[in-house]
């Protein structure tokens, strides 16, 4: 091994003691010959032992402080609020006096309404139908479909195990 062929992608599994044998043999050789490696190597360290310091510093709370917290949370519920209760019932019940009006007001606008809804309804309907009716007029609709779906599913396995073997290989 020379000094140009740096082990920098496998500095950080060696810090963890991730690596095999021979792996860990060739780090190890060249951290002993290359100043750079070396360099990163301690910084590596460095943060691994931080990490472990705030790690080992963080105060994880017993059972009692979860319930302490949900016993609040169950203290606290809008819903039985007087608040709660006008600040909902009030809007709700503007809305139905609104309708009320509006549908007494506007009776044939509304007969109107919906008699255009119901049609319209109708013709989305007669569309649906025949847009089966043609398609089912096509011969081997459904073979043309599975058989472009499998051609399909085939090329993107392909290509996925494609990948991975080029990302490997690097």
């Amino acid at each position: 091994m020379n000094m140009n062929e740096h082990v920098d992608e496998l500095l950080s599994a060696y810090v963890d003691d991730e690596l095999s044998e021979k792996e860990y043999i060739k780090v190890k050789n060249h951290l002993e010959i290359c100043s750079r490696c070396t360099g990163i190597f301690h910084e590596l360290q460095e943060i691994q032992e931080g990490i472990s310091f705030l790690y080992g510093s963080i105060e994880i709370p017993d059972i009692h402080f979860e319930n302490a917290i949900m016993a609040k949370i169950k203290e606290i519920n809008p819903k039985a609020s007087i608040y709660y209760r006008w600040i909902v019932g009030l809007p709700a019940l503007f809305m139905v006096i609104i309708i009320a009006i509006s549908l007494f007001a506007f009776s044939d606008l509304f007969y109107v309404g919906v008699t255009v809804a119901s049609e319209l309804i109708k013709i989305a309907v007669s569309l649906s139908h025949t847009v089966v009716l043609v398609l089912s007029s096509i011969p081997f609709l459904l073979e043309v479909f599975a058989i472009t779906t499998i051609i399909i599913v085939g090329l993107s396995v392909w290509s996925v195990r494609y990948l991975l073997r080029s990302k490997t290989a690097e």
